[in-house]
C-alpha cells in the first residue's frame, strides 16, 4: 500500500515500456553531452537514495545539454518524454523532443525554484509539471512523431527562460532522475524496462455469497 487520495490505496497501473536506454545509469557513453559534464549518483533522489545525476555546465559559449541514448519513433505515434529534476546552482531546465523525429525542436523551460513553465517552443501537444515536494519536480512533454527515425531527446540548462546559448559558469548545474520515453500521449510512473499491465484481484472465497451481494470501492484516476 502507499499514500493515496483516500488515505492508503493500492496502485494499479497499465503496462508501458521505457524506450530510453540506461535510464538509471548516466555513466554510459550513450548519454551524450554538449558542453556539460555528468556526475552520476551525486544527489539525493525522492526515494532517499543517492542516485540523481548532476549535470554541470562548462564555460563554453554554447548550448549546454545532455541527450538520451538513441531511440526509434514511428510516424503518427504520440510520445511522452518525462524526467524528475531539482535545482542546483542553475534552476532553469529545458526538456525537449528532437526535430528529426518530431518535425521541429519542441521544448519547455521550467523554473525549478517554483515549478512554473516559463517558456514553450514548438507548440507541443501537451506538457506539464507536478511537484513531488522538497524541491523535486516531475516534468513531461508530449507530441506526435512526424518521422519513423532514430534520434535523441534532450535536457538542457539555461540561465533564464529564453537564453539557450550562453557562456557557462563552471560548476553550475542541476539534478535529474528517472528519464522516461513512452509511446503514449501521457506519462506513467517510471519503469526501467517494461511493466506488464497490472490487475487487482479481490479474494471472495468464504466472504461473499456468489448469488448475491454488493462490492464497492473508491477509484482515483491519476492525473484527473
Amino acid at each position: 500500500f502507499e499514500p493515496g487520495k483516500f488515505a492508503q490505496a493500492q496502485k494499479v497501473e497499465e503496462g508501458t515500456t521505457n524506450l530510453c536506454p540506461y535510464p538509471t545509469d548516466f555513466s554510459q557513453s550513450a548519454w551524450a553531452t554538449s558542453n556539460v559534464t555528468k556526475q552520476p549518483n551525486s544527489g539525493i533522489a525522492p526515494d532517499g537514495s543517492t542516485t540523481m545525476c548532476k549535470i554541470i555546465e562548462t564555460t563554453a559559449n554554447a548550448v549546454h545539454e545532455i541527450r538520451t541514448p538513441s531511440m526509434t519513433t514511428t510516424s503518427g505515434t504520440c510520445y511522452t518524454f518525462s524526467v524528475i529534476a531539482k535545482a542546483g546552482e542553475r534552476r532553469h531546465i529545458r526538456v525537449g523532443l528532437t526535430g528529426a523525429q518530431f518535425g521541429t525542436s519542441r521544448y519547455i523551460v521550467v523554473d525549478l525554484s517554483n515549478g512554473s513553465v516559463v517558456n514553450i517552443v514548438g507548440s507541443p501537444y501537451a506538457y506539464g509539471v507536478r511537484s513531488l515536494g522538497n524541491g523535486f519536480y516531475f516534468i513531461y512533454i508530449t507530441h506526435q512523431a512526424s518521422a519513423s527515425a532514430s534520434g535523441t531527446q534532450y535536457i538542457g540548462l539555461q540561465p533564464d527562460a529564453t537564453t539557450t546559448t550562453y557562456v557557462g559558469n563552471k560548476g553550475s548545474g542541476l539534478y535529474i532522475w528517472h528519464p522516461q520515453v513512452e509511446a503514449k500521449p501521457y506519462a506513467t510512473s517510471f519503469i526501467d524496462g517494461t511493466r506488464s499491465p497490472e490487475s487487482l484481484t479481490i479474494p471472495t472465497a468464504g466472504v461473499l455469497n456468489p448469488q448475491e451481494g454488493t462490492v464497492e470501492c473508491w477509484v482515483y484516476l491519476c492525473g484527473d
